[in-house]
């Protein structure tokens, strides 16, 4: 949040070796770390929070990307289902 007010940040496009959790785990790895910004040790700290549309790769509790994360680069994330998936809830 900035002032208050949420703000979303498009960190950059990046092609895919592939669709597997492990691919798209290192993927997002590569980009968190790839502008200087933030060390694989920051990411560990605060990294705390993913959000998906629900499909396995991503969300799968024992081997999708939260569970590679939470295992290898930040123990502490929680994954959720993203509101902006489900546009018939929202009023």
């Amino acid at each position: 949040m900035i002032a208050g007010v949420r703000h979303t940040t498009f960190l950059k496009l990046h092609k895919l070796a592939g669709g597997t959790a492990a691919e798209l785990t290192e993927a997002l790895m590569e980009v968190l770390t790839s502008t200087g910004e933030m060390t694989p040790a920051q990411i560990a700290q605060k990294l705390v929070g993913m959000a998906g549309d629900g499909a396995a790769v991503i969300s799968g509790q024992y081997s999708g990307v939260q569970a590679q994360l939470r295992m290898n680069h930040a123990p502490h994330v929680v994954w959720s289902h993203c509101a902006g998936a489900f546009p018939h809830i929202l009023c």
